[in-house]
């Protein structure tokens, strides 16, 4: 079964390989979940040398949505508030 999901739904999710990007969700189903504007998402030491959180675009040769296989997804999570702004300041809201 497909969900389509209508509002912004932005998730945070990890894969096995350690990446973690931060994207639209556009739809589910039990083996795929298909995302937007996919950002990449890394830490990197900041100016005051504590951590900081840095976003790149993943995928950056296509506008089209990306399927994702559930089977390489170790969760998904909805993102706190300063990386939600920071994703829509960046990638549209």
């Amino acid at each position: 079964m497909m969900r389509n999901l209508q509002m912004s739904n932005v998730r945070v999710i990890k894969m096995i390989n350690g990446e973690e990007i931060v994207a639209k969700v556009k739809s589910e189903n039990e083996d795929i979940v298909t995302v937007e504007k996919p950002a990449i998402v890394m830490m990197a030491p900041g100016d005051n040398g504590n951590m900081s959180v840095q976003m790149g675009p993943y995928c950056p040769y296509t506008d089209d949505p990306l399927p994702i296989g559930k089977h390489v997804v170790v969760y998904m999570v909805n993102p706190n508030t300063e990386l939600l702004n920071g994703y829509n300041k960046a990638f549209g809201s």
